[in-house]
């Protein structure tokens, strides 16, 4: 009866430490993913402005086509920080005028210029300041935007963030991404100066 005893408590001794092992296991290899996905996240954060816009290309081609076309994008890189607030490429193809590439026809230079400036503001503007600068200044914050032509101006609906674009459109925003002299949101509308 002592043996039967002695090994029971050897194979449960044995099936523990065998789960312990599995346990410690599992533990190391959801740090190890954790720390890549951590590591992913900030990845964008060393980036100069150039190097971001060709880490992000696809999705915004469009505006990087005009920031190049509009010659801003060599000034912005070596200035700031810059707040940006760039459409995503699907937001280009049903611009009042026609599309992007009605924009970056040479003789609509200005146009150009003064929408890609639109979106950009001086600065480094997080979700948790516009919404603290939102309700210091009563609900309604405006931010002028780098080529002057007008401010954005900010609100909250819900707790969220959002830009309203001159013909009254509310732009929401979610987290920006972080490169290495500034933040930028992608927006699901392009920003038209109003004339």
């Amino acid at each position: 009866m002592h043996n039967f005893f002695d090994c029971f408590l050897l194979n449960t001794k044995i099936l523990i430490m065998r789960h312990f092992k599995i346990v410690l296991v599992l533990i190391g290899f959801l740090l190890i993913i954790n720390s890549n996905a951590i590591a992913q996240m900030d990845s964008t954060s060393d980036l100069s402005l150039k190097e971001f816009f060709i880490h992000k290309n696809p999705e915004y081609e469009s505006f990087v086509r005009g920031l190049n076309e509009s010659r801003l994008i060599d000034n912005l890189d070596q200035t700031g920080p810059y707040t940006f607030f760039i459409p995503l490429n699907v937001a280009f193809t049903d611009l009042p005028f026609g599309n992007i590439d009605v924009l970056l026809e040479e003789q609509h230079r200005d146009s150009l210029q003064k929408v890609m400036t639109a979106h950009i503001i001086a600065g480094n503007y997080s979700i948790a300041d516009l919404t603290s600068s939102i309700k210091e200044k009563g609900g309604l914050l405006r931010i002028q935007n780098i080529g002057n032509h007008q401010s954005l101006l900010f609100k909250m609906e819900d707790e969220r963030v959002y830009i309203e674009s001159p013909d009254g459109i509310k732009v929401f925003l979610s987290e920006p991404e972080v490169y290495d002299s500034g933040l930028i949101y992608g927006i699901d509308k392009v920003i038209i100066p109003k004339e």
